[in-house]
């Protein structure tokens, strides 16, 4: 198992290093620039669609994984068609901006086949599962989307649940090899987005990455090799900023759908904190989150462990809104001043 291990990732971390290098020398060409603007972070022209390579890394992960035995062909190839459809539409969207309701009909394509591809391994799995299978992809698909709004952000934590799953799940796991070439992938990328940003991930990569990262811990989930708990707290960053942002946005009347700069990381940035410090900051709390569901599943019985999960989202829903509000005065008195 070592040598195929290594081949998965010594290839992905190569193909998304080539994949940035080769967009950030083409993206004039490819017509792949960022521009600054009223609801972006950046300042100055920017390369886009960086993170193809780390699409096509996870492609090949897939078709080798199948190769060496640790997937089923079938389910390797449902996820590859399912992972291909939102490529396409990301570049094309990275491209010229595609119209919303072509763009959520092939996410939701997209999601059935990446929720059908679990049935083709060894997993008894229901109509009622693969429903909700095919609800957990579009939503993964665009919370990734909305946290790729600074340099490094969405790279480091898509990296917490990898990183935590290449030590959660058993070493045996058919998933490990998998979870350990997304991991090569988004680390060889890091590099080229962060702290400063040579070129983004764009949405050819973001959501498909997401739903990369949601496939192996749905698969992981539905082997019992993973407990649901666990995997809601290796995203409890992402979920808490995402649905709070988007929340106040349909409040307030505004078109939560739509680009922004709201997000509480935005809003550091914002204020004067660096890239480095805004992304620390949610590592920390990353890295409290995976602690907290450990000893929560270690000394609980089943029940109460899902309503100290919730709480510990309570906790983080209250400290959003706090940070928030400090944050916000903050930018209204650097702007008077």
């Amino acid at each position: 198992m070592l040598l195929p291990f290594l081949v998965l990732t010594v290839a992905a971390a190569l193909v998304s290093a080539l994949g940035a290098v080769m967009i950030i020398h083409r993206a004039h060409a490819l017509g792949l620039i960022d521009q600054p603007g009223q609801r972006r972070m950046h300042r100055i022209p920017t390369p886009r669609g960086g993170g193809i390579g780390m699409v096509f890394a996870l492609l090949l992960s897939l078709i080798l994984a199948a190769s060496f035995g640790f997937l089923s062909p079938a389910a390797a190839l449902w996820a590859l068609a399912g992972l291909s459809v939102l490529a396409l539409v990301g570049f094309w969207d990275d491209r010229s901006n595609l119209p919303v309701l072509p763009r959520l009909a092939a996410h939701g394509l997209a999601s059935l086949l990446l929720a059908w591809s679990l049935l083709h391994g060894d997993l008894p799995v229901s109509f009622i599962a693969l429903v909700a299978l095919a609800l957990v992809f579009p939503f993964a698909i665009n919370l990734s989307n909305f946290l790729d709004g600074l340099n490094g952000i969405l790279t480091l934590q898509l990296l917490v649940p990898l990183l935590a799953m290449c030590v959660l799940l058993p070493v045996d796991s058919t998933l490990w090899p998998l979870a350990f070439a997304g991991t090569a992938a988004l680390i060889s990328f890091l590099p080229f987005n962060f702290p400063s940003a040579r070129c983004f991930m764009g949405d050819a990569a973001s959501g498909t990455i997401g739903s990369f990262v949601a496939w192996i811990g749905c698969a992981a989930m539905l082997r019992g090799e993973l407990h649901p708990i666990l995997f809601l707290l290796l995203n409890s960053g992402m979920l808490i900023d995402t649905l709070l942002t988007l929340s106040r946005r349909a409040l307030v009347g505004k078109k939560f759908w739509r680009a922004h700069r709201e997000h509480l990381y935005q809003w550091w940035a914002r204020a004067g904190a660096s890239v480095i410090a805004v992304n620390v900051r949610y590592l920390a709390w990353s890295a409290a989150s995976i602690l907290y569901g450990v000893l929560v599943l270690r000394s609980q019985p089943g029940a109460l462990q899902w309503l100290l999960t919730a709480l510990w989202f309570v906790l983080g829903g209250v400290l959003w809104r706090l940070f928030r509000a400090r944050v916000l005065r903050a930018v209204r008195l650097g702007e008077r001043a």
